[in-house]
């Protein structure tokens, strides 16, 4: 049996193979050096850049970070902190009336 495709048929394909490609290379590269899928308190402060009590008045239901609850330990996962980084860069274009160009990943279906 054989397939026969015209490049324009091709095209499509190939872009999203690569664009799937060039997404989970992004992912794997962005992630925790040591694997771990979920950040402590400071740990998930730090990858902010902000103090433990902010990264606290930043949480939901205070504000729109969320955390996972695990054994009495509040935990973050590395997905929702770009997620939420992400949803402040286009907050913040709006407000400035800018475009902000966003990857199309989706990166919290691999977490």
């Amino acid at each position: 049996m054989r397939i026969e495709l015209d490049p324009e048929d091709l095209q499509p394909i190939v872009e999203a193979a690569v664009e799937r490609a060039v997404c989970r290379l992004h992912a794997e590269r962005s992630g925790d050096e040591n694997g771990k899928l979920l950040l402590d308190k400071r740990a998930a402060a730090d990858a902010l850049s902000v103090s433990v009590s902010t990264l606290d008045r930043l949480t939901y239901p205070r504000g729109d970070l969320r955390a996972v609850k695990l054994q009495g330990r509040t935990l973050y996962s590395q997905g929702e902190l770009r997620r939420w980084i992400a949803a402040r860069e286009n907050h913040d274009a709006t407000d400035n009336e800018e475009i902000v160009e966003n990857p199309t990943c989706n990166t919290r279906s691999n977490e």
